[in-house]
């Protein structure tokens, strides 16, 4: 009996996944296993959004040692005056 059960569960759990993943997108005109598809979108804009705060990190470290060679940081040489 419990086995029995388990045998419907799995069909139709894979009958909704069927019709959600590829039927409806299929009838839509969309790209099919579209979970898949946006979670794919999101690792794109996640690791575009990443690139650009390691450009803004570098950026300010570029500042910050321009900043700090200007002032005469500690690893300048002295200036005989």
């Amino acid at each position: 009996m419990i086995i029995w059960m388990g045998e419907v569960l799995l069909v139709a759990l894979t009958a909704v996944g069927g019709v959600t993943q590829i039927i409806i997108p299929l009838w839509r005109n969309t790209p099919m296993f579209p979970y898949f598809s946006r979670k794919q979108e999101l690792l794109d804009v996640l690791t575009h959004v990443r690139g650009e705060i390691d450009e803004a990190e570098v950026d300010e470290l570029i500042e910050y040692e321009i900043d700090r060679h200007n002032r005469g940081g500690p690893n300048q040489p002295k200036t005989k005056d």
